[in-house]
């Protein structure tokens, strides 16, 4: 933080500590509000820039792996790998 910026804080800091305490609830309360009102603002702006058709075709087949996987396996293969994954939870 720059020196400039750090004084100005500690002004408004000194500013905060001299209000009555009702005072300091609503303008904690104001702030709090703010500061989720940009959280849920910069959530859905996420959101929005990241629902691209592409990006839906690629999460799916991330998913699915066996999409676009460049591996093949047997149906022997599978069959013991499901038959591992079952007793390693039976015990």
């Amino acid at each position: 933080m720059q020196p400039q910026n750090a004084t100005a804080a500690h002004s408004l800091y000194v500013l905060y500590e001299s209000l009555s305490d009702e005072t300091q609830q609503l303008f904690l309360q104001e702030l709090l509000t703010k500061q989720a009102e940009k959280v849920q603002a910069s959530l859905k702006q996420s959101r929005q820039s990241s629902k691209t058709p592409a990006d839906s075709h690629n999460r799916f087949a991330d998913i699915c792996g066996i999409l676009t996987s460049e591996k093949s396996v047997s149906l022997e293969e599978m069959e013991r790998a499901i038959a591992l994954q079952g007793v390693e939870r039976s015990v």
